[in-house]
C-alpha cells in the first residue's frame, strides 16, 4: 500500500496498561478505563462486555440487598487476572504481527497457515477471544472442607470448561435455561445431576429443601425432571459427572462449586457466604432428615435489617451507646470491658454498617447514617435517653446524634474523635489513608502513626490484619470520604449538653491543641483530659485509666 497526499499523519502508539483496582468505594472501572491495550483481535470490545456481565449482577443482587457487600470484592480479582492476560497475548501478537526479518515473517506465516487449516484457531483462540475459557477463583472466602474423591473431579480438571470457575458451556447453559434470554439476570441456578452410575432420586429435593432461604435468589434445575432424558445425559457428558451431584452457577454462567451428597454442608456454607437468607421469596419447608445441618449459632447469619447489631455491657440504670473507629468495630472495645461498672451503666458497643457483625449490611456509609442508626438502635432497645461515646469516626455520629434527637442525649464523650467540622487530610498525605481501604501495610503504618510509634511491631500488625477483617475497603473508603466533607460545626456550636473530650499524649493525629480550637469552642459545658501513656486507642492502651476517666464523668 502506498499513501499519496495524505491530509494528515500521525502515530499511533499501542498502551500496554492496566488499573491497580477496578474498585473504588462506590466507583467500579470497566472497559477501557480499566484496561488498554493492542486492538489485536477486537479484544478491547469483548473484553468491556464481560467485564459488565460480571459487575452486573453482583451489583444487582447487592442494591436489591440479596447478597453481601462484600461478593462486589471479587470483581476486581477476577477480572483484573483475565485483563492481564489479555494485555500479555494482545501484546505478544502485536509484537509478531510486527516482525520484519524474513525468517522471523516466514515462520510466523508458516505457523498461522497450519494452525488455521487445522482448525486449532477456531477450536482454541476463538473461545478465548470470545471470553469462554477464563476459569475464575473462588467467589466467595472462607474454608473449604475435605472432599471425597470422585473420577469426575478428575476429568473435569483435564477439561477446562468443567472446572470450578469455569463457564458453563453455552449450548448446555442455553438448553437448561440457566442462560439465554429466557434466564434470569440475577438468580443463581443449583444444576442438579441424577447420576448415571449411582442415580440418587432423593438429591433434587435434598438441594432444594437446604436452599429453602436463599428460595428467592436460588432456581433449582433438576435436570431429570426436564421433559426427556436429553438434558440429563447432555449434561452429564458436558460436565463430567456422571455420579449423582450439583453445580452452582452463576448469572454470569461460570461454576462457584461442584460437588456430591457428602458436600452439601460446603454448599450450604457457600451460599450462605454469598446470600443474605430470606431476602427473597418465603423459603421451603425445613431441611430433610436426610440433609440436617446442625448449625451453632455463631454460623448463622442474622440481617440487621434497620437495626444495627450491638453488644451490651452491663445492666445499670445508666444506658451508654458507643462507637468505634474507622479501623475496627465493636470488639476493639474489647480490653475496655472487664474494667466498666455493669451495676452502674448499661453499655451499647454498636457496629456501623460495613463493620464486624454488620460487615454485610449495605448502607450509604455515612456519619449521618450511623447517627439515624444509632436512634433506631435506642428505640429498638426502649432506651428514651442515653449517653454517647464516639471514638475517631465515631466522633462525628454523636454529635449528630445530638443535632436529631437533643432531648434524648443525657452526656456525650469523644475519644480522639474527628470534629463536627470534620478532619481536612491534606493532599500529600491523603492517598496513604485512601490506600489502606485495601492495603493492610497502609493500615500499619497510620495505626504505627497514630499511637506515637512507639508500640510493639508484632502488635502494631496484627491490628491492622484484624482491622481489614472487621472493615472492608468499600465502607472504609466511604466513611472516610463522609467525614473529611462534613462539616456541621456552626449548627452544634453552642451546645449545652455536658461534654468530654478525651486524647492521649502520644497522638500526634488528635492533640489538645486541636480539640481547644474545635471541641471545646463547640460546647460551653465542655471539659478535656489527657490520657497518660496512650496515642489514638486509650481504649486498649490503658483501658483502666480510660474507664475511670469514663464513668466519673459519665456519673450524675
Amino acid at each position: 500500500m502506498r499513501l499519496t497526499d495524505p491530509d494528515w499523519v500521525t502515530t499511533f502508539r499501542v498502551h500496554r496498561r492496566r488499573a491497580a483496582s477496578f474498585q473504588l468505594s462506590r466507583v467500579f472501572l470497566a472497559g477501557d478505563a480499566a484496561h488498554a491495550h493492542s486492538p489485536m483481535g477486537g479484544q478491547g470490545l469483548n473484553t468491556g462486555i464481560q467485564d459488565a456481565q460480571n459487575l452486573a449482577w453482583k451489583l444487582a443482587s447487592v442494591v436489591r440487598g440479596e447478597a453481601r457487600t462484600g461478593l462486589l470484592e471479587s470483581y476486581t480479582p477476577e477480572r483484573a487476572a483475565v485483563a492481564d492476560a489479555v494485555v500479555r497475548d494482545t501484546d505478544l501478537q502485536t509484537r509478531a504481527a510486527m516482525w520484519t526479518r524474513g525468517s522471523q515473517v516466514t515462520l510466523r506465516d508458516t505457523a498461522m497457515r497450519a494452525l488455521d487449516r487445522t482448525g486449532v484457531l477456531d477450536r482454541f483462540y476463538v473461545p478465548v477471544a470470545a471470553g469462554r475459557r477464563w476459569v475464575y477463583g473462588p467467589v466467595a472466602d472462607g474454608p473449604r472442607r475435605a472432599r471425597a474423591v470422585h473420577w469426575c473431579s478428575a476429568r473435569a480438571g483435564l477439561r477446562r470448561h468443567a472446572r470450578e470457575g469455569a463457564a458453563l458451556p453455552r449450548q448446555l447453559a442455553v438448553a437448561l435455561g440457566v442462560a439465554g434470554p429466557a434466564a434470569d439476570p440475577v438468580r443463581l441456578h443449583l444444576v442438579v445431576l441424577p447420576g448415571e452410575k449411582d442415580p440418587d432420586r432423593g438429591l433434587a429435593d435434598a438441594v432444594r429443601r437446604l436452599a429453602g432461604p436463599w428460595a428467592g435468589q436460588v432456581r433449582v434445575v433438576d435436570t431429570a425432571a426436564l421433559p426427556g432424558r436429553g438434558p440429563a445425559v447432555s449434561a452429564a457428558r458436558e460436565l463430567h459427572c456422571r455420579h449423582a451431584g450439583f453445580h452452582l452457577v452463576r448469572p454470569d454462567g461460570h461454576i462457584v462449586l461442584h460437588g456430591h451428597r457428602e458436600e452439601l454442608r460446603e454448599l450450604y456454607d457457600t451460599l450462605d457466604r454469598l446470600l443474605v437468607s430470606g431476602a427473597g421469596s418465603a423459603p421451603e419447608a425445613g431441611l430433610s432428615p436426610t440433609v440436617e445441618l446442625p448449625l451453632e449459632e455463631e454460623d448463622m447469619y442474622q440481617t440487621a435489617g434497620s437495626v444495627p447489631f450491638a453488644h451490651t455491657v452491663g445492666s445499670g440504670p445508666h444506658k451508654v451507646i458507643v462507637l468505634h473507629s474507622l479501623f475496627g468495630g465493636h470488639q476493639s472495645f474489647s480490653p475496655l470491658w472487664p474494667y466498666l461498672d455493669g451495676s452502674r451503666f448499661t453499655y451499647a458497643f454498636m457496629d456501623a454498617r460495613g463493620f464486624g457483625r454488620s460487615l454485610d449490611v449495605a448502607g450509604t456509609y455515612t456519619t449521618d447514617e450511623i447517627a439515624s442508626d444509632v436512634l433506631a438502635l435506642a428505640d429498638s432497645m426502649g432506651w428514651q435517653d442515653f449517653s454517647l461515646v464516639g471514638h475517631s469516626l465515631g466522633g462525628q455520629p454523636i454529635q449528630q446524634v445530638l443535632l436529631k434527637a437533643p432531648q434524648r442525649v443525657r452526656r456525650i464523650v469523644g475519644l480522639s474523635p474527628v470534629p463536627a467540622g470534620g478532619v481536612p487530610i491534606p493532599d500529600s498525605d491523603f492517598p496513604l489513608f485512601a490506600e489502606a481501604a485495601h492495603k493492610v501495610e497502609n493500615r500499619r503504618i497510620v495505626i504505627d502513626l497514630t499511637t506515637g510509634n512507639r508500640l510493639s511491631p508484632h502488635w502494631v500488625t496484627a491490628f491492622a490484619e484484624s482491622s481489614m477483617k472487621e472493615v472492608g475497603p468499600v465502607a472504609f473508603r466511604s466513611y472516610l470520604d463522609s467525614f473529611r466533607t462534613t462539616d456541621f460545626a456552626d449548627r452544634v456550636s453552642g451546645a449545652q449538653v455536658p461534654a468530654l473530650v478525651v486524647v492521649g499524649e502520644h497522638d500526634p493525629a488528635v492533640t489538645a491543641e486541636s480539640m481547644q480550637e474545635t471541641w471545646m469552642k463547640h460546647y460551653p459545658n465542655g471539659q478535656l483530659a489527657v490520657v497518660g501513656n496512650a496515642g489514638h486507642y486509650p481504649m486498649v492502651e490503658t483501658p483502666v485509666a480510660l474507664a475511670t476517666l469514663l464513668e466519673e464523668f459519665l456519673s450524675p
